[in-house]
């Protein structure tokens, strides 16, 4: 099947998606992207909606920006899949009301909290752990060793828990992989890695030490 007669297929199939689950718009791709909904994979282009059941896939060495409907910004680097479990946005009286759930299955994400940092909250789980983000900018994705890292770049802070326990990031920086426990400001290599992997202007891969492959 050609990549236009996916398109045409696909384009159909999403016919049940009404305007309610719309949760956002791709504002910018490098590379290939899908949504894959109910086991149907549909081609991401800049303009494209984003629903409510999405799961966001990039290929290899692709970027992928999406724009969530309460302002919030999140960058996916390469081979990731990320999962719109849940999105609602309400102003008003029923504004405390409003709350954005996600899923990193695997790679990265680099976020900006929009209006739903105050109101709801955003959550995003992943397998080590969940993370709460409040007013902040972020990232989230897997290490070099296969744990899950997590930086607060400024902003808000955000909690990270788990059956374990939880811990708060505050300071701009301030950043840990989830087995380590306690927060801290991440060594400088570890900072460069997390932006590496989801710039859209990204070099040859920074230096990573060996004991952290």
């Amino acid at each position: 099947m050609t990549l236009s007669g996916l398109c045409l297929l696909t384009t159909a199939a999403y016919g049940d998606v009404t305007s309610e689950d719309e949760a956002g718009t791709v504002v910018r791709l490098e590379g290939v992207a899908l949504a894959i909904q109910d086991a149907l994979p549909r081609v991401l282009k800049p303009g494209e909606k984003i629903y409510i059941g999405d799961i966001l896939s990039t290929g290899k060495e692709a970027r992928l920006e999406v724009k969530i409907n309460d302002g919030t910004i999140f960058n996916l680097g390469e081979r990731s899949s990320f999962n719109v479990i849940d999105f609602t946005f309400f102003t008003g009286e029923d504004a405390s009301k409003s709350k954005g759930v996600f899923r990193l299955l695997q790679g990265a994400v680099n976020g900006a909290t929009g209006k739903l940092a105050s109101l709801g909250g955003i959550d995003i789980k992943g397998d080590a752990a969940t993370i709460g983000i409040r007013g902040t900018a972020f990232w989230v994705g897997d290490m070099p060793d296969g744990s899950l890292g997590v930086v607060h770049w400024k902003g808000g802070g955000l909690d990270v828990s788990n059956d374990k326990g939880s811990v708060q990031f505050d300071g701009n920086g301030e950043g840990s992989e989830i087995k380590e426990g306690a927060p801290k400001t991440w060594a400088r290599w570890k900072q460069n890695y997390a932006r590496w992997s989801v710039d859209f202007d990204a070099g040859p891969r920074p230096y990573v030490p060996d004991h952290a492959k």
